[in-house]
C-alpha cells in the first residue's frame, strides 16, 4: 500500500478542519492529511525541490480534543530519526491548511529552519526558470510564467529560457510572444532543434504555413529524426484540417519517411482514411 493509502480516511463531519486545497495550492504551507485512525491526523509541509519537485515533509500526527485544540501525539516518529520525504505528483486530493493559530500547540514555525536550504540561489535566473519549468510540466502555465518571465528580466540569455517561455505563450495562446521568444532562442543558438520545432509548431498554430514548412528545411540539418517526425506530422494534420489532400499526401509521406514514434504513423494512416470518406 502506497504512503499516502495508509494517510486517506473520511472527514468526519464535524470535523474543523478545512478540506479544500490542492497540493500545488499549498505551496509553502503546513497540511493536514486524515488517517486511518478515526479522529488522528497526518501532518507536514509542502514544498517545491528544485530538483525533485513537489515534495510533502512528513512530520508527525496529530489529534483534536473536544476543545478543538490540536494535540501532537508524541510517538508517532521516532526521535532524531528525520522525517519522511515524500515526492508527490499535482492532483486534486483536497487537504486541509493548518491555521497559523494552531502552530504553537503543534510546536512548529510558520517556515521551517530547514526550507531554507531548498530557496538557495531564489534571486538567480536558473532558481526561476527551473521553477518555471515544474509549472509547465505540471500543466500550470499561467504560474509557470510569473517565474520565467522573472528569469528572463535576471538573464534573457540564460540556457534554455527562451524556449521554455515559449512553451508557455504557445499554451496560452499568446503566439505572437511565443514567436518573439524562439527567435531570440535561435538567434542564441542557430542550431537548438527544440527551438526550431516549437517554432514551427508556432507557424503551425497561427496557420502560417509556408513559414513551417522554410523552419522544416532548415531542422534537415539537425541530429536525429524525432523534431523532424513530430513537425512533419504537425503539418499534416493541419492539411488534414483544411482538406487540402495534395499536401496532406505531401506531409503524411514526409511523416512515413522516419520511425521515431508509431503512434505519429498511425495518426497519418486515420487522417488519410477520414480524407477518403
Amino acid at each position: 500500500m502506497s504512503f499516502f493509502g495508509l494517510l486517506f480516511c473520511n472527514v468526519h463531519a464535524q470535523n474543523p478542519l478545512v478540506f479544500n486545497k490542492t497540493n500545488l495550492q499549498s505551496e509553502d504551507k503546513w497540511v493536514v492529511y486524515p488517517t486511518k485512525v478515526e479522529g488522528t491526523y497526518a501532518f507536514g509541509f509542502i514544498f517545491i525541490d528544485p530538483k525533485d519537485g513537489l515534495i510533502f515533509a512528513f512530520e508527525d500526527t496529530f489529534k483534536i480534543d473536544g476543545n478543538g485544540k490540536f494535540e501532537r501525539i508524541p510517538s508517532a516518529r521516532i526521535p532524531n530519526s528525520g522525517r519522511a520525504i515524500v515526492k508527490i505528483q499535482p492532483d486534486e486530493t483536497q487537504l486541509a491548511e493548518i491555521p497559523e493559530l494552531k502552530f504553537e500547540e503543534l510546536g512548529i514555525d510558520k517556515t521551517p529552519k530547514w526550507l531554507v536550504k531548498f530557496k538557495e540561489g531564489e534571486n538567480t535566473a536558473a532558481y526561476h526558470y527551473r521553477r518555471g519549468y515544474l509549472f509547465n510540466e505540471w500543466k500550470q502555465f499561467d504560474k509557470a510564467l510569473t517565474y520565467l518571465e522573472t528569469a528572463d528580466k535576471l538573464d534573457p540569455k540564460y540556457k534554455g529560457l527562451q524556449t521554455e517561455l515559449a512553451f508557455s505563450y504557445n499554451a496560452l495562446g499568446k503566439h505572437d510572444k511565443a514567436e518573439a521568444a524562439l527567435k531570440k532562442a535561435i538567434k542564441l543558438d542557430p542550431n537548438d532543434c527544440y527551438a526550431l520545432k516549437e517554432l514551427a509548431y508556432t507557424y503551425n498554430s497561427t496557420d502560417k504555413l509556408a513559414k513551417a514548412e522554410e523552419i522544416y528545411k532548415t531542422m534537415k540539418n539537425c541530429e536525429g529524426q524525432k523534431y523532424l517526425m513530430e513537425t512533419a506530422q504537425n503539418l499534416a494534420y493541419r492539411y488534414f484540417e483544411k482538406k487540402d489532400k495534395k499536401n496532406f499526401d505531401k506531409w503524411a509521406s514526409e511523416t512515413r519517411k522516419y520511425d521515431t514514434n508509431p503512434q505519429y504513423l498511425k495518426n497519418v494512416d486515420e487522417m488519410e482514411k477520414q480524407l477518403k470518406k
